[in-house]
């Protein structure tokens, strides 16, 4: 599964960063691309939608400072989330 591929391969340079990546389990097949979710603490939870693990991998590991930087690499496809 490509979400499941793109998580492995973030979650070891998460844990050098200020966020973590919070798994949530696909709850099945669809033709929807994948999202992630980056908790950076109190006001900072970003989620990351639309997603193409084999483009976008890049730019998220250069992008995992804080979620002030995810949300300024992937305009139009992250938000903040309230209420987490």
């Amino acid at each position: 599964m490509p979400g499941a591929r793109l998580y492995s391969a973030l979650r070891i340079e998460v844990r050098s960063s200020a966020l973590e990546l919070v798994p949530e389990k696909c709850i099945g097949p669809c033709d929807n691309r994948c999202a992630l979710v980056f908790d950076g603490g109190r006001r900072r939870v970003v989620l990351v939608q639309d997603l193409e693990p084999e483009l976008d991998l890049t730019t998220l590991l250069r992008s995992l400072g804080s979620a002030e930087s995810i949300l300024a690499a992937f305009p139009g496809r992250s938000r903040r989330m309230s209420g987490w």
